[in-house]
């Protein structure tokens, strides 16, 4: 199981590693300097970065100074609202770096724009990337309405398009699709920690980023109840209501 981390500022004009504010997070705890303080040993499995002007960005940390702060690259120029249309997504897998317990994690980024420029980051770790258990992947689907808050996680409750079988659900992957919000996670009932995520789609026709995440190839994400499944967060980019498709990709069990 992994976890979705956000990050938002306005940089200054030609700023040079400026810090992105760790948002406010149900799952993560942050310090007086707004970083987030890793839970446990864990492992950086991927980053995403945009910005209109922001050219460079890398995830900065204690343990990590003894190399280099290891940049996240390729990243987005295009306004936080917009769908990603370069390959913005890095998927370090196990192989990433590694955090240290206790230690607070930022993610620093350079813009060259005449004035500030808005820009949105997020981060997903683990401390143990369980492969999709053997089984059928079959997708259901199912929609949540949203008040979005700008660069904050809002909750909402999903709504299955077919009533689901009594029994047990391993998810293996997950799209969300709908304009509104740079990410999407999910809420376990018991697991608040936790917090697995994907990059949002901002149309049916735009899934640049869904197969990344999709049949367990990202991993597994949680488990639930037919009767108790978890809950939808989503992290703004424009203060309105907005309808998401959401697919889930489960094996029932």
């Amino acid at each position: 199981m992994h976890h979705l981390m956000a990050f938002y500022s306005s940089l200054a004009q030609n700023a040079a590693y400026a810090q992105l504010a760790a948002v406010a997070d149900g799952g993560m705890t942050r310090n007086q300097a707004n970083q987030y303080i890793m839970p446990a040993n864990m492992m950086c499995i991927g980053a995403h970065v945009q910005g209109v002007t922001t050219f460079q960005a890398q995830i900065q940390a204690p343990s990590l100074r003894t190399i280099a702060y290891p940049e996240i690259s390729p990243l987005v120029q295009a306004a936080i609202a917009s769908p990603p249309t370069l390959p913005a997504w890095v998927g370090y897998g196990t192989n990433g770096p590694r955090f240290l317990m206790n230690e607070a994690v930022g993610v620093y980024a350079s813009e060259n724009n005449t004035g500030a420029s808005p820009t949105v980051a997020g981060l997903w770790i683990t401390d143990n990337l369980q492969t999709a258990p053997p089984g059928m992947q079959i997708t259901l689907v199912a929609s949540a309405t949203v008040t979005d808050v700008v660069q904050a996680w809002t909750l909402s409750t999903l709504t299955f398009a077919t009533q689901l079988a009594a029994g047990q659900y391993v998810v293996t992957g997950m799209g969300v699709i709908g304009a509104g919000a740079n990410y999407a996670r999910l809420v376990f009932p018991g697991q608040t920690n936790y917090r697995p995520g994907v990059l949002v789609d901002s149309a049916v026709g735009n899934k640049q980023w869904r197969d990344q995440f999709r049949f367990g190839r990202f991993g597994t994400f949680g488990t639930f109840q037919f009767n108790a499944p978890p809950q939808l967060e989503t992290f703004g980019n424009a203060a309105a209501s907005h309808t998401y498709t959401v697919l889930l990709d489960v094996i029932k069990q």
